[in-house]
């Protein structure tokens, strides 16, 4: 995964995208793939992991509130500690926007 966003960064660098937006888009990478992990190992989603990404990043680009869920329930999450329920507990309140449960 840091190959990718070392990739994401050099990209954006080259085609010479202002500081803050370069950061906005690692860090809106990093938080969805984080988030997106989660939610689909833990059956919250029924999306594979790279549409949900594709999903939540194009969803965080867009819309700031969202990219702030995201950023709230990614933190929330980031405990290798807990189980799925677990998590699904304590972080209900950060992740039921950016991280929606879906069905088939």
């Amino acid at each position: 995964m840091m190959k990718r966003h070392a990739i994401v960064i050099l990209g954006a660098a080259l085609l010479g995208c202002p500081p803050d937006e370069v950061r906005e888009e690692v860090t809106n990478r990093i938080a969805c793939g984080q988030l997106c992990d989660w939610s689909v190992d833990c059956g919250r989603s029924q999306l594979s992991k790279d549409a949900c990404e594709d999903d939540c990043e194009d969803k965080a680009d867009a819309n700031d509130d969202f990219r702030r869920e995201v950023e709230d329930c990614s933190e929330c999450i980031d405990n290798d500690d807990l189980t799925c329920q677990q998590n699904e507990e304590i972080c209900s309140d950060e992740c039921d926007i950016a991280a929606p449960v879906t069905s088939d």
